[in-house]
């Protein structure tokens, strides 16, 4: 296992396997290598007796590991126990780990969930609820941790979120391993369970990445990537989608639909242009038909292209587009009579004051 950082709860395993594991989680154990205090530069000396100063280091420090050891375990067997009384149904991991089968509404998210609103919403999601609801439940379990100090709620989700709220809408238990995360523990196998999933957006994850330095489970980016394990570029240039503003966020049908090679461009448009952006934005917003979210893009941040919207603060009221490399002028559907004889008046004008004006230069 040399070169593999194990998950918190994996170490969890490791650490307590001594007391509570089958034979599979004591390998597990005995993978992990006992962490022992740096020795003094001149703890050792040759010729120097096993049982000197060296010897008394090392026997402390695994005296330090048994004791912690111990420790964890009974805050594990102390969580099971209070999970155990509160579950309809415990059963069995081939590993040995518990699961037990929670009553879902008894279950609160977590206020450092990744997850967009959208995500509970869509097509996806009701997939996951049909595969629920036919097999009774959850078959792969949620990681939770119990919680004190809330009349409504026994424990609180780490990871399973979206099977949490499937369980919840069908009326099913809730099936979960209980563990005594901390905060950063939780975090941390937050980020673990995410890491490769393709259902969970780069939005998503930027947004929580800016969420946890708003709430001060992190001083900057650096930080949090040290805390959470990650590349501290990869979480520096996700943080940028916080810095996208909420008008720009709202017009999109779907914000987990934005692009990281969009979140520059966005920001520059913003930055320099924001008139014209919050223009395009009302219009967008007045539209019956979202729009998708490549030709929003486009629209946002990249002015000049070939469509500019002419709109009052309540609708579009035309645009102008190139149409076979000639300007079009395009009246929304419901123009009225009015509105037509004036745009042809001002044309009419301005064809009767060219015209003049050629005549003019003639003369000269």
């Amino acid at each position: 296992m040399s070169g593999k950082r194990l998950s918190f709860s994996e170490r969890i395993a490791a650490e307590e396997a001594a007391q509570l594991a089958a034979d599979s989680s004591v390998a597990a154990a005995s993978a992990v290598a006992p962490i022992r205090p740096a020795l003094p530069a001149d703890a050792f000396v040759p010729g120097s007796k096993a049982g000197g100063f060296v010897g008394r280091v090392l026997k402390s420090s695994n005296e330090g590991l048994e004791a912690e050891k111990e420790r964890l375990s009974e805050r594990l067997k102390e969580v099971e126990a209070r999970a155990e009384a509160l579950a309809a149904k415990v059963r069995h991991l081939e590993d040995g780990t518990t699961v037990f089968d929670l009553d879902a509404g008894r279950v609160r998210p977590s206020p450092f969930a990744d997850r967009h609103p959208a995500a509970f919403e869509d097509a996806a999601f009701e997939d996951l609820c049909e595969r629920i609801r036919q097999t009774r439940g959850n078959t792969q379990p949620a990681k939770v941790r119990p919680i004190d100090g809330d009349p409504d709620h026994d424990f609180e989700i780490a990871s399973g979120h979206r099977r949490h709220a499937a369980c919840l809408k069908l009326g099913l238990p809730f099936s979960a391993i209980v563990r005594p995360y901390s905060d950063d523990d939780l975090l941390r196998e937050m980020v673990e369970e995410n890491t490769g999933r393709h259902d969970l957006s780069p939005y998503e994850r930027g947004m929580h990445f800016s969420r946890l330095i708003e709430i001060g489970k992190a001083a900057s980016g650096r930080d949090l990537a040290v805390k959470l394990g990650l590349n501290q570029t990869f979480v520096n240039r996700l943080l940028r989608y916080g810095q996208l503003p909420n008008d720009v966020l709202r017009a999109f049908r779907d914000p987990r639909e934005i692009r990281r090679d969009w979140i520059e461009p966005l920001l520059s448009a913003w930055m320099n242009d924001r008139a014209r952006l919050e223009s395009e934005i009302r219009a967008v917003l007045s539209e019956p038909e979202p729009l998708r979210s490549t030709d929003l893009y486009q629209r946002l941040a990249r002015p000049g292209g070939s469509k500019t919207i002419i709109a009052s603060r309540e609708a579009v009221i035309a645009r102008v587009r190139t149409i076979h490399g000639c300007p079009a002028f395009i009246l929304r559907k419901d123009a009225s009579s009015e509105m037509i004889n004036e745009i042809r008046a001002v044309i009419e004008r301005y064809a009767r004051d060219a015209a003049r004006d050629d005549a003019k230069e003639s003369e000269a």
